[in-house]
């Protein structure tokens, strides 16, 4: 994940590989603002399972 400094968002990319083939991919960015690492890593993982 890698955030822009400057506008305070974050951006959150994930991909779903099923048998070493990519079937679902997305990169988007957020408006959400952390403090700590364990929180950005929680908002992926819980985008991430929307999918």
């Amino acid at each position: 994940m890698a955030g822009d400094v400057d506008s305070r968002r974050r951006t959150t990319r994930y991909v779903f590989i099923v048998g070493g083939v990519a079937v679902s991919w997305i990169s988007k960015l957020v408006k959400v603002v952390s403090l700590f690492t364990t929180e950005v890593e929680y908002a992926a993982v819980t985008e991430a399972s929307k999918e």
